[in-house]
């Protein structure tokens, strides 16, 4: 996918340099990059439930196939229409009534299937934090959750819900990673992740690089029913010591968090990014997931 000011051609060519095989490239054009895209709805976002001259914006969704920003409005009309068509690019809005979203069930519901940004309880200490993803090792049938290490010591065994799902393992604390497996045999591991409902969300990437100026979410149980929080990378190398311990080449980034989120996914759409440690100057942090990958013997389920 190429901007419609960009020479078509010579992506194409160099995109089949690369790769070689030309029947596995299709290069077509598109009127709005999807940092463009990002830039309008970062604006839509900070009106969501404020009043914007008579505008109530309830949910947006970024369609980056169709070029569009689907924009949910409370109580939809044709002259709330040309509001936000006047204030905004137009032809970048598809605009409609609010979308229906549920709340049956909260982050501290028991959940089985598993899934990730619900909040687990470590019943040694009595604290709380979140699940960041679910992994297997290859060949086995048991699985992990995969947390923050500071979230417990190895032995600590945790709650998720009624659910009693193990106990601490592989551990590492230190250096690029704060991460830690809780390995039970007992309950069924998903790629799902709880947004601002159950399931409302899923795994089907680990993030391969990541750069600064890149969109980042962290979905965790610092609250039952909040949606998640996003920013954006801003580091890709924080460097610090908490408790004697030297962390490094931890990732900075601008959405929200606060305790309870330890061990929350990071991610962005569907491709999963890290997992969420704490805060350094005001700013969230988290551990990239290529290297906690790197530092554990477990892999993300994906599907």
């Amino acid at each position: 996918m190429v901007k419609a000011d960009t020479n078509k051609d010579q992506y194409e060519s160099d995109f089949k340099k690369i790769y070689g095989d030309s029947s596995l490239i299709n290069v077509f054009v598109t009127k709005y990059s999807e940092n463009d895209l990002n830039e309008l709805n970062e604006k839509l976002i900070s009106l969501i439930n404020t009043d914007f001259n008579g505008v109530t914006i309830t949910d947006t969704l970024v369609d980056l196939a169709e070029q569009k920003i689907q924009v949910g409005v409370k109580d939809f009309n044709e002259t709330k229409r040309k509001i936000l068509e006047e204030t905004f690019n137009a032809d970048m809005l598809s605009i409609r009534e609010s979308a229906v979203v549920s709340d049956d069930v909260d982050r501290n519901s028991t959940y089985n299937p598993l899934q990730a940004g619900t909040k687990i309880v470590n019943n040694n200490t009595g604290g709380y934090c979140s699940i960041g993803f679910l992994a297997k090792p290859s060949g086995s049938i048991s699985g992990y959750i995969v947390t923050a290490a500071h979230c417990g010591t190895a032995g600590n065994s945790f709650n998720q819900g009624t659910n009693n799902v193990g106990a601490i393992g592989t551990r590492v604390y230190g250096g690029r990673v704060d991460a830690a497996t809780i390995g039970t045999s007992s309950l069924s591991y998903t790629n799902d992740l709880y947004t601002s409902s159950s399931r409302a969300g899923y795994f089907d990437t680990v993030q391969a690089n990541d750069f600064a100026g890149s969109m980042v979410c962290m979905s965790g149980a610092s609250s039952a029913t909040n949606p998640v929080s996003c920013g954006t990378i801003l580091s890709k190398s924080v460097s610090y010591s908490i408790d004697g311990v030297t962390f490094s080449n931890l990732r900075s980034a601008s959405y929200t968090s606060a305790p309870g989120d330890s061990g929350a996914p990071t991610y962005y759409g569907t491709v999963l990014m890290g997992i969420n440690k704490g805060r350094h100057n005001g700013n969230a942090v988290y551990s990239y997931i290529g290297n906690v990958l790197n530092a554990m013997p477990v892999q993300p389920i994906l599907n």
